[in-house]
């Protein structure tokens, strides 16, 4: 065997460990696209970044989640006015948390879910603010919010599309 060749392997054997720790993640796994000596660093490189990504997203997740649950239940005077429209408001915050489930959340199962579950909080927002003083309910709210949120849900996939077909690496056939 040459020196070479044994580098290859080495080189190789990396990359298929990394595979292993990202499937162990119940991450995708990644092959790279074509052996050069760099491989190794671009893989690991991008389940980093796909870590980081996926992270951020979660978190954002939350961030927004608790936003809109606070916003939505306090008094209509002590909640901050923007200068654009009420609906536009509930669309934009809808979206951003759109995006933020797709791109922290991969499967069709899980972003169902949270699609329903916003769906369902924006429509028992609406309810529970006929409870609330200066607040009034409005069904097309709701349905602004989770056209909002389905926006946001699309434009995350899409951009996640992007993201992965501009990576270093790409899904090896299982």
């Amino acid at each position: 065997m040459r020196d070479s060749d044994a580098a290859d392997s080495v080189r190789w054997r990396g990359a298929a460990r990394l595979r292993q720790m990202a499937a162990m993640r119940g991450q995708a796994r990644f092959a790279p696209r074509r052996f050069h000596p760099g491989a190794n660093t671009l893989l690991a490189d991008w389940i980093k970044f796909d870590v980081v990504l996926t992270r951020l997203a979660r978190l954002s997740l939350v961030a927004v989640g608790s936003l809109i649950t606070v916003l939505s239940l306090v008094p209509g005077s002590a909640r901050p006015h923007t200068s654009i429209p009420g609906k536009a408001e509930h669309f934009i915050v809808y979206a951003f948390a759109g995006l933020a489930l797709a791109l922290g959340y991969r499967t069709t199962r899980s972003r169902a879910v949270g699609w329903f579950v916003f769906a369902s909080a924006s429509a028992l927002f609406e309810i529970l603010q006929c409870f609330i003083a200066d607040r009034s309910a409005s069904p097309l709210d709701a349905l602004v919010s989770t056209a909002g949120f389905s926006f946001g849900l699309a434009a995350g996939g899409a951009a996640l599309a992007i993201i992965i077909a501009a990576s270093p690496c790409e899904r090896s056939p299982s």
